[in-house]
């Protein structure tokens, strides 16, 4: 099968040392191929959206990969690969039903934070990616429990808000 096919590809690229050019042809065929299939979403084996997407000569999960580019660590965007057939090509369809969505969506981005060092100073790239989720949700227009989310004190540290003091806020001072 297909999958088959592309899980050889994975083994193969994961066991060579040196990146090979011809492996992204041979991906962005393959999600091609999707794009022009009658294959759903669902069809398609969990172990290939765990690792089926390929940027920069890693295999990721489609999860980790988003339309719109986001400045989190470890999540990339899918510009590079879509970027000689466009947002309208049949690459860019193979990959949607992988499973690479336009943007992360409120649940993501608190689990994200959530993963983040709670009650800690942050080093200087979780403080970055706390602001950089911290800043998105505040953009986010929906129904979500704000009371859930852990906000960033003065002192770098993620706190449940329901710690925090108003004196203890970034904003306080504005």
């Amino acid at each position: 099968s297909i999958f088959n096919s592309f899980r050889r590809l994975i083994h193969l690229s994961s066991s060579k040392r040196s990146p090979d050019e011809r492996l992204a042809e041979y991906a962005k065929a393959f999600y091609k191929y999707l794009g022009r299939s009658t294959i759903f979403p669902t069809q398609i084996p969990v172990d290939i959206k765990e690792k089926g997407v390929l940027i920069k000569n890693n295999w990721l999960s489609a999860s980790k990969v988003f339309q719109r580019p986001i400045q989190l660590s470890g999540i990339y965007s899918w510009d590079e690969l879509i970027a000689s057939d466009g947002i309208d090509s049949k690459l860019a369809e193979g990959l949607k039903k992988l499973g690479v969505e336009e943007k992360p969506d409120v649940a993501y981005l608190v689990n994200f934070l959530r993963e983040l060092p709670q009650k800690q100073k942050l080093s200087t790239q979780n403080l970055k990616d706390a602001k950089a989720i911290l800043s998105e949700l505040q953009n986010s227009i929906g129904d979500f429990n704000h009371s859930n989310i852990p906000l960033l004190s003065r002192s770098d540290k993620l706190l449940d808000s329901g710690q925090l003091y108003l004196k203890d806020l970034d904003s306080y001072d504005s």
